[in-house]
């Protein structure tokens, strides 16, 4: 899965997925990032490195002044 998305100024960024329970799976991005254009890949596993399963899962863009919240469906 690739999660794209601009930045118009420079700022710390976190990137978090989520389960349906609201359990954090695992913390793609947590660093402050410049002005552009990012795209981040979840390759579909936890932060102990496992596989998750196919579901729907959220994931959970926040900036100093942004917050985000997008759903999307995994499935192997």
């Amino acid at each position: 899965t690739i999660i794209k998305y601009r930045l118009s100024k420079s700022c710390n960024i976190k990137l978090k997925i989520y389960n349906t329970l609201g359990q954090e799976i695992k913390t793609l991005v947590d660093s402050f990032q410049n002005v552009g254009e990012y795209s981040i890949v979840w390759n579909g596993r936890n932060s102990s490195g496992r596989d998750t399963p196919s579901g729907v899962y959220f994931y959970s863009l926040t900036s100093n002044d942004l917050s985000l919240l997008k759903k999307m469906t995994l499935i192997r």
